[in-house]
């Protein structure tokens, strides 16, 4: 147990420094070039997405593993670059590298492009002489997270599509044809029914305070937004997520799968287990796990299993814990942290697939529902307007 404590404390005092250290240097060479570039640099360089990011790490793993040295491969994607923002970019690597700066160093100048643990895992590919072979991991890992993404957005395209019709064919209907419906049935002295009397309420309800009702909402959707980005929102409406109906298992599965990825990528890259639970902590996208790697942390300080916290947890799967478990006491937590990613990113996969065919056709039965409900509601007392005009 001492002997795992000493362990983590110099690995944890050796990231300390040299991150102290990078972020000196970062801050002071910074300072220097504030002005109109500095502005270009964090906003319009900002813009360039992670695929273009990925290709960027398979050119230049490929130019490096033919033997071609570092700066000669920089300026050579410089030239071969497409995008005008991305080859900005190459160019300052390119003169810093060639100014005697660590490639880790001048990738760190751009915070908001290359993250944390792309810098890390470079950080750590310097030091062992593998830097073709870490970009190949850097770019297998952008993929995977990009195809995860892809996949929940054309899942989520359909349904948020066929709302917001539904939606608005019903506003509309509400609004504008309810309305001559009953100046008519109103001229001819036609008892309405309920379900209409309710509908021409709310038809005549949007018309007359339709402005009062979107301040409301977007009050609700400000309100919301702000609530987010407090500590204690932010965990509440991720711990939400997790639970919804649906939706849940589906972001569930993301997350575990995300979360094994990015660990296990650092762990194989060579990144101490500590820096790798911060890193983790800094870039996923849902507090309870990053409330869940502090504790990680904590635990694994004190010479603890990483194995214990998550359990606590009460987010991570049984399958997974038990497979992470294994991996742990057999010394290959790295490997099998990437291989329950794999399972899960599959998992992710057939979740989509099945969402996807369970959700459009009972969304197609609702809105049906609602259309129905509507027409019965309006030509009802059309029946009645017959026996008046007889």
């Amino acid at each position: 147990m001492r002997e795992k404590r000493t362990v983590a404390n110099r690995e944890q005092r050796e990231t300390g420094d040299r991150e102290g250290m990078r972020d000196r240097r970062t801050g002071s060479e910074g300072a220097g070039g504030g002005g109109f570039s500095e502005w270009i640099r964090h906003h319009l360089l900002a813009r360039i997405n992670k695929r273009q990011i990925m290709t960027f790490c398979r050119q230049l793993s490929v130019l490096i593993d033919v033997g071609m040295p570092l700066l000669e491969a920089l300026r050579t994607l410089e030239q071969r670059t497409s995008d005008s923002r991305l080859r900005r970019v190459v160019q300052d690597l390119s003169d810093n590298v060639e100014q005697g700066e660590a490639f880790s160093l001048s990738l760190s100048k751009f915070p908001k492009i290359f993250s944390s643990f792309f810098i890390n895992m470079i950080i750590v590919a310097e030091r062992g002489g593998s830097l073709d072979k870490s970009l190949r991991m850097l770019a297998n890992h952008l993929e995977k997270e990009d195809l995860i993404r892809a996949k929940v957005r054309r899942a989520l395209i359909y349904p948020s599509m066929t709302i917001a019709v539904g939606l608005v064919v019903v506003m509309l209907v509400l609004s504008i044809v309810l309305p001559s419906f009953a100046t008519l049935y109103q001229g001819e002295n036609v008892k309405l029914p309920f379900p209409t009397r309710v509908l021409m309420g709310s038809g005549w309800f949007l018309k007359e305070f339709w402005w009062p009702l979107a301040v409301v909402i977007a009050l609700i959707v400000l309100g919301l937004k702000y609530y987010s980005k407090t500590v204690g929102g932010n965990l509440v409406l991720d711990r939400l997520k997790l639970k919804l109906p649906l939706f849940g298992e589906l972001f569930t599965k993301i997350h575990v799968a995300q979360f094994c990825q990015t660990l296990g990528s650092l762990l194989q890259g060579g990144v101490p287990i500590l820096r790798s639970l911060g890193i983790v902590r800094e870039t996923t996208g849902n507090q309870v796990i990053a409330r869940t790697m502090r504790e990680t942390s904590q635990v694994v300080e004190m010479g603890g299993k990483i194995i214990e916290p998550l359990e606590r947890a009460g987010v991570f799967p049984g399958l997974a814990l038990d497979l992470i478990a294994v991996g742990e006491e057999a010394g290959q937590l790295d490997a099998m942290l990437l291989k329950i990613a794999d399972t899960y990113q599959e998992e992710v996969d057939r979740t989509i697939d099945n969402f996807s065919s369970f959700i459009e056709p009972l969304l197609l039965l609702v809105v049906g529902l609602f259309a129905a409900l509507i027409a019965y509601a309006v030509f009802l007392p059309y029946f009645s307007l017959v026996d008046v005009i007889k």
